[in-house]
């Protein structure tokens, strides 16, 4: 016997209802059928599918800064937003988002400098697919310019706030790199 939890999704109008994926998961564990949840998301939406938010300090993108990352969905990889410490005005930043087989890249150039560390995005005009549980990396460069810092998480010691991946900083391993990524 499996036992299935029916949500009550809001209409704009209020008004709730239940949901018809869970009346249909509902139905079929009745049969003594389970289902297996999917992993892909909905077309035409951009969700963030996966995160490392901690940190204390950051390392320059003037050398090889690579965070490796494992998709929890399937989709395209079309923003990745990193802190970036310290940026000058006029200095580009380039990423590059990789599997074995694809890459995507983009560049940001800042119109500002600052002295604090600020979220910044990277959107993918082709982005690269990914399959859940897919490694894939995120590599950062100064293209021009000073070279900022991406924010990592600070000392091995303090534990490893993103175990689904790990972070390269001039061939060094390093613990992880802040980021978010999103998935269409």
């Amino acid at each position: 016997m499996f036992v299935v939890t029916i949500h009550q999704l809001r209409l704009q109008s209020g008004k709730f209802v239940p949901c018809a994926i869970c009346m249909i998961c509902a139905m079929f564990s009745q049969l003594g059928i389970a289902m297996v949840q999917a992993r892909t998301l909905p077309a035409g939406r951009i969700h963030l599918d996966q995160q490392q938010r901690h940190f204390s300090r950051g390392l320059s993108v003037r050398y090889s800064a690579v965070q490796s990352i494992k998709a929890g969905h399937t989709g395209a990889v079309v923003r990745v937003d990193v802190p970036l410490c310290t940026p000058i005005r006029g200095s580009v930043v380039g990423m590059t988002v990789f599997t074995r087989n694809e890459r995507a890249r983009s560049s940001l150039r800042f119109g500002h400098s600052y002295s604090d560390c600020l979220w910044s995005r990277f959107t993918f005009a082709r982005p690269i697919r990914v399959r859940t549980d897919q490694v894939f990396s995120v590599s950062l460069k100064s293209l021009s310019g000073e070279a900022p810092l991406w924010a990592a998480s600070g000392a091995q010691s303090n534990g490893d706030p993103y175990p689904r991946g790990s972070g390269s900083w001039a061939g060094h391993v390093v613990n992880d790199f802040a980021f978010r990524v999103y998935l269409r």
